[in-house]
Formats: C-alpha cells, sequence, structure tokens
C-alpha cells in the first residue's frame, strides 16, 4: 500500500500506461504525443517515440512484440518491439492506419495471436481491424462517442461504453448486439427501497 517509485514521464497529462509483456517495463502515452518505455524497477527512460498528434489510447499486440497507440487525429500506429529488454526496435511505426475521422479513445487487442485490434472514437463508432493487412473487417455503430472498449479473453464478445451513459455487448463475430446496460444500478435499488418505505407508510 506504500508507492515505491515516482516517474516524472511527460511534460503532459499521462492518458495511458500498460506493463510490458513480462512486466519488467512500463509503457506510458501521453497527451504531449510521446509514447515512452520505463524500466519498472529503475525508473529508467528504455525508449521512446514521438507522434505529431496527443495519444490518447494504447495496446499490445501481435503477442506483445508490438506496441498499438491511438491518436487525436484517428490515427492507430504500429510500432516495432522485440521484447521488454528491446523495447523499440525502431521510432518510425511500422503501420499507419487512419482508423476514425475524429479522436481515437480506446483500442483494445481481440485475438491471441495478436492481428486484430478494436479501436472507438468519438465519432461513435468501434471498429475491428485487421492491422497486419491494415484492413477494416466491421464497423458497430454506438450511437454516442465512445469513450472504452474491452474485448472478453476469448475474443468472442466486446462491450462499448458510451458518454450517453450505455455500455452494449457485442458478438464480435457478426456484430450483433447481445446486451445493453444502462442507468445506475445502486440508483435503481436506492429507490426500489424508497417505494417499498412509501407502500409500508
Amino acid at each position: 500500500g506504500r508507492w515505491v517509485r515516482t516517474i516524472e514521464a511527460h511534460t503532459e497529462a499521462v492518458t495511458q500506461i500498460l506493463f510490458g509483456p513480462t512486466g519488467t517495463s512500463l509503457i506510458s502515452g501521453s497527451l504531449d504525443g510521446s509514447l515512452r518505455i520505463w524500466d519498472r524497477s529503475k525508473g529508467n527512460l528504455m525508449g521512446q517515440a514521438e507522434t505529431s498528434s496527443p495519444i490518447h489510447a494504447l495496446a499490445l499486440t501481435g503477442n506483445g512484440r508490438q506496441i498499438a497507440s491511438g491518436s487525436e487525429d484517428g490515427v492507430i500506429r504500429i510500432w516495432p518491439s522485440r521484447s521488454d529488454q528491446a523495447p523499440l526496435t525502431s521510432v518510425v511505426p511500422i503501420r499507419e492506419i487512419h482508423a476514425h475521422p475524429r479522436s481515437l479513445t480506446s483500442l483494445v487487442s481481440i485475438d491471441g495471436n495478436g492481428k486484430h485490434l478494436l479501436s472507438a472514437g468519438e465519432d461513435g463508432t468501434v471498429r475491428h481491424w485487421d492491422w497486419v493487412a491494415g484492413k477494416q473487417i466491421q464497423q458497430i455503430d454506438h450511437g454516442a462517442a465512445v469513450a472504452a472498449v474491452a474485448a472478453s479473453p476469448d475474443g468472442l464478445r466486446f462491450a462499448s461504453a458510451g458518454l450517453d451513459g450505455v455500455a452494449r455487448l457485442w458478438s464480435s463475430a457478426s456484430g450483433k448486439l447481445l446486451a445493453e446496460m444502462t442507468g445506475d444500478p445502486r440508483l435503481r435499488e436506492r429507490l426500489a427501497r424508497l417505494d417499498r418505505a412509501l407502500v409500508v407508510a
């Protein structure tokens, strides 16, 4: 329960942080447009890359061999990496995908071999990508700006959470809506208790 190290990582807000594939490094993205890799135990900078746009999302892909960043310009950039010991093998992305017309807000790897990514954006869409081919597989319309996206461990389902206060569960294979979650369950329970108390009164 106590902190062990402070890393002065960026000149602007840190928007995303991940552990590297073996847990010995930390990967950070920032509104200053930089992607940086840190030695977790010593806090030393191990590698960095600069982009022209603020970074809002990060994900490990390719079984941890690549780092995906998502930026305010709507572009997914794939960065080459071999391991925690050689965290960036180039400061130039190996692929750039113009994924969304507006800011990209969330990224997640959706399969075991790391060839597929989900991206979400302020345009209200969630998009499924084969980043190796640079090809969009499908597009889902959440209906409002998407704040976050998450995939199940088996990759068969994913969820999108919107700024409209609604979370939706989807089938990865068909893109079909499976469930919708809205409102605050704690508030609903409190209202139900008050209704029961009113009836008793």
